[in-house]
């Protein structure tokens, strides 16, 4: 399925991705790359990254039960995109308002076959990094 990378409108309409994805108002095929991106930055900007990567896997182990799909969940993939935003966002002027932001975040790493610059196919297909976090083997996530 494609990917967005269409910039939001209005400050609300982060809002709501915030709000549908921690009440499971998102169908199971409406929450894409974009949203766990802008999720992912309002959890950092109201935490450290420790306690986002936590409050992120709750939420998306949740939102897996409600549509039946907990099987999906990927601790590796999740705690990359927890590491690179947080990269971002320690470049970003975070007194910007969440809209800037999130457009910005969306721009820089919209893409969501990103990940595939620091990991191999067989290091993400593996049991071990779906069930744990497993380093980058093709270049470190700082770079």
């Amino acid at each position: 399925m494609a990917y967005t990378t269409t910039p939001y409108a209005t400050s609300e309409e982060v809002r709501e991705v915030l709000e549908r994805f921690e009440s499971c108002k998102f169908a199971k095929d409406e929450f894409h790359h974009r949203e766990h991106l802008t999720v992912v930055m309002c959890f950092i900007l109201e935490a450290t990254e420790e306690e986002a990567m936590a409050r992120m896997r709750a939420g998306l182990l949740r939102f897996l039960e409600h549509h039946a799909t907990l099987n999906a969940y990927h601790e590796t993939i999740t705690r990359f995109w927890i590491k690179r935003v947080g990269l971002f966002l320690d470049e970003a002027d975070k007194t910007r308002p969440r809209l800037a932001l999130a457009n910005d975040l969306i721009e820089v790493c919209g893409n969501a076959r990103l990940i595939d610059t620091y990991f191999s196919a067989e290091r993400l297909a593996s049991e071990e990094a779906r069930r744990k976090w497993a380093d980058p083997d093709l270049q470190p996530i700082g770079s």
